[in-house]
């Protein structure tokens, strides 16, 4: 996704991406919307036909395990073009001879027939960029029937997923990262001379914990559920053999490093990985960033010896030149136990600039 490659659920799928072009309209509005949440819209008839499909193709967990979407939105037309028209992320599904009452949706394609699409054989992927907000990203899925956006949807599930979430991701990297005052400069130059590669942290982060091969940063975050805090940690170890990306030394690695420079409140507590059933299932999947090979893993972290707990996602990355093992991580802890989908969304924004 972007400059970055990676064998992940996040590389956009560019074999579908058919055209994509911001609105001509320069007065719009911001778009809003939470990470996680994608609108589906379309004709009623079609949302009533095809809500099993659109259920698992997106609230299904993927082969990862992961859900792709938290929120699911299906208003119809109407609702859509009052209440939903200016959110961040949305699908519209276009039949041949059914695109009544889409009225602006539709006007990206006045120079660019609809009927170029819906008159295909085979159901065809256009994305559009700023239709009707800023910063808003919306895929229409056209097809010449039902039955073919119905077979559209299962066989392309994960291409869509793709699409979607990487837009999402993209721009939220763009939030973070709005300007050069926004990166920590000092810190990913740091990190490219001692490891060869780098990330970039958000100058809003501040420093917990420094040493000469651990760095640990942290940034207070607060909603009306309740106040935590998202961190981000960034270490090297020496690379063995290909072993070192199995999930045992990964989080054996983990566990040693988290031991000695995260402690708990009290005395002798400290970070370890949680193996409890308690929790989600840990995800692993192999990814490559900038032409390196390594694993992603999503999985629980909690404190040794006291009631704490939270999620985390890891990148861990080989690199040959320094023989080395590249890390970076975040985690989030919240005093209101949940899913944090949304704040872990953040986190794998920072990390599309892994490099």
């Amino acid at each position: 996704m972007l400059l970055i490659k990676r064998c992940s659920l996040y590389t956009f799928a560019l074999l579908f991406l058919i055209a994509c072009k911001p609105s001509r309209n320069t007065n719009l509005e911001n778009s809003t919307g939470k990470p996680g949440s994608l609108v589906v819209t379309a004709d009623k008839a079609v949302l009533n036909d095809l809500k099993a499909e659109i259920d698992n193709a997106f609230l299904t967990p993927l082969p990862t395990g992961e859900d792709p979407f938290l929120e699911l939105l299906r208003p119809a037309l109407a609702d859509f073009n009052q209440f939903f028209f200016n959110k961040k992320t949305i699908l519209v599904l276009v039949v041949n001879g059914n695109t009544a009452d889409m009225g602006d949706l539709l006007s990206p394609f006045e120079e660019d027939p609809i009927e170029n699409y819906t008159n295909k054989k085979e159901a065809v992927i256009v994305t559009k960029s700023d239709v009707l907000a800023k910063n808003q990203h919306i895929v229409y899925l056209f097809a010449p029937d039902m039955a073919t956006l119905k077979s559209k949807l299962i066989t392309d599930r994960e291409a869509l997923i793709n699409l979607l979430i990487g837009f999402e991701l993209a721009d939220r990297q763009k939030e973070i990262f709005s300007d050069s005052s926004s990166v920590n400069t000092k810190y990913a130059t740091t990190f490219k001379e001692k490891y060869g590669m780098f990330v970039k942290i958000p100058s809003d982060y501040k420093v917990i914990r420094e040493t000469s091969n651990f760095y640990w940063f942290q940034k207070d975050i607060a909603n009306e559920k309740g106040k935590g805090n998202i961190g981000l940690i960034v270490h090297a170890y020496p690379y063995k053999d290909s072993n070192d990306l199995t999930y045992t030394n990964m989080r054996s690695m983990r566990d040693s490093f988290c031991k000695y420079n995260i402690p708990g409140e009290l005395p002798g507590t400290y970070m370890s990985t949680s193996e409890s059933e308690t929790y989600p299932k840990v995800i692993t999947q192999n990814i490559t960033i900038a032409g390196h090979k390594g694993v992603k893993i999503k999985g629980w972290w909690t404190i040794k010896g006291i009631a704490m707990s939270g999620p985390y996602v890891r990148y861990v990355i080989q690199v040959p030149e320094q023989n080395s093992i590249f890390v970076f991580e975040g985690f989030i802890y919240k005093d209101v136990l949940e899913f944090k989908e949304g704040e872990l969304r953040t986190i794998e924004a920072i990390a599309l600039t892994i490099q």
